[in-house]
């Protein structure tokens, strides 16, 4: 896995602040078309991992809810996400995504499904950062 290590203060001012501004979006907006920000006119769906990518090499997508209610993975899956990029942040590092290329390591079944009972979640889509095509790796 190769990654890029550019000065830390400068990556985070980029992905969180830079040059666009970042709209946080309504809990709605998130719910129904997996969109957590709006940067430069883009949707952007974020996820924060209390882990470290360089000890898992992982990402995870919610498989399925305790509630029963849609998951990301169902709405990446019925064409209902409009977010075009998708952000992971770790506690080491930031993963940008294209959402067209998780789709394909979905639809190609390029994941495990593993049970994850977070306060939502019961299972887990695990997708190997070496079978998915990312923009960006950085510290």
């Amino acid at each position: 896995m190769e990654m890029k290590q550019p000065n830390s203060q400068k990556v985070d001012g980029d992905i969180r602040y830079g040059q666009s501004a970042m709209i946080v979006t309504t809990p709605d907006a998130d719910v129904k078309s997996n969109i957590d920000y709006f940067i430069g006119g883009f949707g952007v769906a974020w996820r924060k991992r209390r882990i470290k990518l360089s000890r898992y090499k992982q990402i995870s997508i919610r498989y399925a809810r305790v509630s029963g209610n849609p998951t990301e993975i169902t709405k990446i899956l019925k064409d209902e996400s409009k977010s075009q990029l998708y952000v992971f942040e770790f506690l080491d590092y930031y993963v940008v995504c294209k959402m067209v290329d998780i789709r394909k390591c979905l639809e190609q079944k390029k994941y495990q499904i593993v049970d994850n009972h977070d306060n939502e979640g019961i299972m887990a889509c695990y997708i190997n950062i070496a079978d998915i095509k990312h923009l960006l790796i950085v510290k």
